[in-house]
């Protein structure tokens, strides 16, 4: 953990990155031509593909990495990882077609809220309950501002 600042830099074109991805994409579903979700999907993952295969080929490692086919384990969460994955993407994809930009960001915000119930439980990692009162609290106002933004679109 000796590069947080880099890490915090590339954290924030990753999200800049995903909000001008939904931007791009609400536009390309716009009118009676526009794509479908499912070119979406198909689009990237196929750019994704090439795209990991060129950067595996520069590096030199193995398609599947080395520990891979020696540990089933890896292989099993590899696999679990990839399948939540696509059902993530999907969802994300599908809500872009039918709701605001600004309410699937605000939805965004939740992913600490469900960070850290699934580390509690799939990780064990501690939550005090100071922290799970401001859980509650910051999920209720997110939760607040999503219905809100939902009605004044309506």
């Amino acid at each position: 953990m000796t590069n947080r600042p880099k890490a915090l830099i590339f954290k924030n074109i990753a999200i800049l990155c995903q909000v001008v991805y939904a931007i791009t994409a609400k536009k390309a579903m716009e009118g009676e031509n526009g794509v479908t979700e499912f070119d979406l999907m198909f689009v990237r993952s196929a750019v994704s593909l090439f795209h990991a295969l060129i950067v595996v080929k520069c590096v030199g490692v193995p398609i599947y990495g080395p520990e891979l086919s020696e540990n089933p384990h890896t292989r099993k969460m590899l696999l679990l990882r990839s399948c939540v994955g696509v059902i993530g993407f999907g969802s994300f994809v599908f809500a872009i077609a039918r709701l605001p930009i600004g309410v699937i960001n605000i939805i965004g915000s939740t992913k600490p809220f469900w960070s850290s119930i699934l580390a509690y439980f799939v990780l064990g990692e501690a939550v005090y309950g100071l922290e799970i009162v401001f859980m509650v609290c910051s999920f209720g106002g997110i939760l607040l501002i999503a219905i809100a933004s939902l009605q004044n679109e309506d």
